[in-house]
């Protein structure tokens, strides 16, 4: 089974109101909003207009995060009564921004407390990121974990960014994370199958990658893909969501399109 998350209206008609003080337009006026057009004329917004989904990306994410765990409650994913620590992200947020060296980044506020609240409602034992650049990504992941119980590997095949990484995550207090440089598909084939209960994958889409991230999760384990709905991926992250919406390889697949990238998240 597979299906898309969209922000729901209430949380919508919150993000025009926040752009109309923002004076999104030339006139200062909340923009008209069109929840089912196809194409936008001027003035009209939709759920696709690129621009919208990057303003979208950095609004409301507290509420757009609050709605997805209560999908994910419903949907079984979770303990009914899961919960992540706000304060503590509130905190870290602020530590992680002060504190890392982050050359190029492509995270909204509403992707890192999504990342942050799925890998916190998931408590894993071991953890697999692909492609973890500067260690961004990684920060947010690793900080919802106790790093005394999970173990954590990071891999990055460019050498400068690693290096950027272990600098980031020595100033950061994380150096119970692994970090290697090389690839990817070389590095996780080291590990034994069903292994791991999270996989992140931030890397170009090569499928073997994926083919063998399946191998190395456990039952239920978790697949989170970035980039899955960014229109510049499309033909690239193609072959990546055929198959992990195919029910042979994963029971469940839910794109999670928050922002211009989004983030499917898949379960063994």
């Amino acid at each position: 089974m597979n299906e898309i998350y969209r922000i729901k209206r209430a949380i919508i008609e919150n993000i025009l109101s926040d752009l109309g003080r923002m004076q999104y337009t030339e006139d200062g006026q909340t923009p008209e909003y069109s929840y089912d057009a196809i194409e936008s004329p001027y003035k009209i917004l939709h759920y696709n207009d690129y621009a919208f989904k990057s303003a979208m990306g950095r609004l409301r994410a507290n509420e757009t995060v609050d709605d997805i765990l209560q999908m994910l409650k419903k949907k079984g994913l979770v303990d009914k009564n899961a919960d992540f620590n706000r304060v503590k992200f509130r905190k870290l947020s602020h530590k992680i921004i002060y504190n890392f060296l982050v050359p190029w980044l492509s995270f909204t506020p509403v992707m890192e407390r999504l990342i942050y609240m799925l890998t916190y409602v998931k408590q894993p034992k071991n953890v697999m990121a692909i492609g973890i650049s500067s260690g961004y990504t990684l920060a947010w992941i690793g900080s919802a974990c106790d790093l005394n119980r999970t173990r954590i590997y990071g891999v990055e095949k460019d050498g400068l960014m690693l290096s950027i990484a272990k600098d980031n995550f020595r100033r950061y207090k994380m150096e119970q994370i692994e970090l290697h440089c090389g690839d990817g598909l070389e590095y996780l084939n080291k590990f034994p199958d069903e292994m791991f209960d999270l996989i992140f994958i931030d890397t170009r889409k090569n499928i073997d990658i994926l083919k063998t991230a399946e191998k190395k999760l456990v039952k239920n384990g978790w697949l989170m893909q970035h980039n899955a709905s960014d229109i510049h991926m499309v033909k690239e992250i193609k072959q990546f969501l055929d198959f992990v919406r195919d029910e042979k390889h994963f029971s469940y697949s839910v794109l999670f399109d928050v922002d211009i990238r989004g983030l499917e998240l898949s379960v063994k």
